[in-house]
């Protein structure tokens, strides 16, 4: 009989290792390091490690120098700097494979609690391209770890009425990490505050007291940063009107409106699942689980209004979704033990297969950076191509790594480090040949540097008017990036060398 239950645990195990190791191998991209922000973070993080600098300013740009910037996530630079000094971009990769795989095993347990094994697989399969959306490495990763850990632990501390001051103590730690870590930190406050208003709702004096403590330290904690009330105060604002629309703030009904593409409609199905998902806690437990009602009406609303948010509200389906899912197979035998196991391995055989979704087939799938990505920035450094640059807003974060300091950009993609006048100039430009004529004039741009496949209305045609411009000559082009330089005396050993004739260049 032992012996019979210990080859079910190890077998437990295995399942759960092979669900986590699914999870790494969709969390594995190569990074697109034209657009990714880490070149921005490495940099911010070396700063710190070798200098003691502190990027507080707009400190890689020439045009808005001096404006002022709450750097959120400085503590994730220098945390990539340093798996980066031990692993290269291979090493980036890998880690941020790891934490998602970390926070994916966190959801994982926490539907464990009270889901059966069939519907968390389910689950899992069927959310489990949502996690890779955002696999670019970035910040946010630490903040699906911790909220994960916190929503993991909450759940056990209200079941084991595990009400010790240590506790607070270390949410305050985490909490004290996380906002240096990244802008999400308050969703620390969310989670505290979720069980706080289910444990009020059921009358649990010991948990009420003890949730009240633990949201006032979690909320003092996240003072302790180097730009204190700033930090905290940051999320709030961030997201006011900065002249410059991000694709990842908006909305999934715009994304498949502007792409079609199949991830948007899967997200837009993610939140219907999970407002059905409340729908169903509520008729069928009141305020029983209350917290999983309102961490999920949270995320599905986030999701819907800001795409960005779609990979944490496939970890929370993963975790009280199959809640759900496994009380409704539980009432039919056949669904669990036939259906379920065929329809997980056929729609974790469509997710691989398909190369166009978030497959390990796709070309994107490994570690490191995509072919050739360092390309560009080698032409520029080899054949002394000078500054001042203009770029556009996606390869910023490329330059700031592969330029500064030498060259410091006109603009790179932290929209909060510019005014909103000025994100309006720099679309303006690109539309405007009067006023390009005139930003020109005042910048005297020696080199564009621009991401080609930069898909604003305002970016392809302006490229076009630019190589039909006698002023600018293309001199390099690839997969990423095109590179033109002014006709002028100092261009032109490397306009007789490299000039691109413009026949090359395809308008569609």
């Amino acid at each position: 009989m032992k012996k019979e239950i210990l080859l079910i645990n190890w077998l437990k195990a295995l399942l759960v290792l092979i669900l986590v190791l699914l999870v790494f191998g969709f969390a594995l991209q190569k990074i697109n390091f034209a657009t990714a922000d880490i070149g921005r973070h490495l940099i911010n993080g070396k700063l710190l490690v070798e200098q003691k600098t502190l990027v507080s300013t707009n400190y890689y740009s020439y045009t808005m120098q001096n404006q002022l910037v709450t750097n959120h996530h400085w503590l994730s630079g220098v945390i990539f700097y340093l798996v980066f000094q031990l692993a290269g971009f291979s090493g980036l990769s890998v880690f941020y494979a790891v934490l998602l795989s970390i926070a994916f095993t966190f959801f994982f347990f926490i539907g464990k609690r009270q889901a059966r094994w069939w519907s968390l697989i389910l689950t899992t399969v069927l959310f489990l391209p949502l996690i890779g959306l955002r696999s670019e490495v970035r910040p946010e990763a630490f903040s699906l770890v911790f909220l994960g850990l916190e929503t993991w632990w909450l759940l056990r501390i209200m079941e084991k009425k595990q009400f010790k001051w240590w506790v607070w103590l270390v949410f305050g730690f985490i909490q004290v990490l996380w906002v240096n870590l990244h802008l999400f930190f308050f969703l620390s406050w969310a989670v505290v505050g979720a069980m706080l208003i289910q444990q009020w709702l059921q009358k649990n004096k010991p948990a009420i007291k003890f949730l009240l403590i633990l949201l006032g330290v979690v909320v003092v904690a996240s003072f302790i940063s180097p730009f204190g009330y700033k930090s905290v105060i940051e999320p709030f604002f961030i997201l006011q009107d900065f002249g410059y629309q991000l694709a990842e703030n908006q909305t999934l009904f715009f994304m498949i409106k502007r792409f079609g593409m199949l991830q948007y409609w899967h997200g837009l199905t993610a939140v219907i699942l999970g407002l059905g998902t409340c729908g169903y806690l509520i008729w069928r437990y009141n305020s029983r689980h209350l917290f999983a009602t309102i961490l999920l009406i949270s995320f599905s609303v986030f999701a819907f209004f800001m795409n960005r948010f779609v990979p944490m509200l496939g970890f929370m389906l993963i975790g009280f979704g199959s809640w759900v899912v496994g009380e409704w197979l539980v009432k039919n035998q056949f669904l669990e033990k036939s259906l379920t196991p065929f329809l997980s391995v056929f729609l974790l055989l469509v997710f691989i297969s398909t190369r166009s979704y978030l497959s390990p087939f796709r070309s994107s799938f490994g570690i490191g950076l995509l072919p050739g990505a360092e390309s560009s920035a080698a032409f520029f450094k080899q054949h002394n191509l000078s500054g001042p640059i203009f770029n556009n807003y996606d390869i910023g974060g490329y330059l700031i790594y592969q330029l500064f300091p030498g060259q410091r950009v006109f603009i790179d993609n932290r929209p909060e480090a510019y005014s909103p006048e000025f994100f309006k100039r720099y679309i303006k430009a690109q539309e405007d040949e009067a006023v390009w004529q005139e930003l020109d004039q005042e910048y005297g741009f020696e080199t564009i540097f621009f991401y080609r496949h930069d898909f604003t209305p305002w970016a392809q045609p302006f490229l076009i008017k630019r190589i039909e411009d006698e002023v600018w000559v293309g001199v390099y082009v690839d997969n990423f990036v095109l590179i033109l330089v002014r006709d002028d005396e100092k261009n032109q050993q490397v306009i007789k060398e490299f000039s691109l004739p413009k026949e090359i260049f395809t308008i569609n």
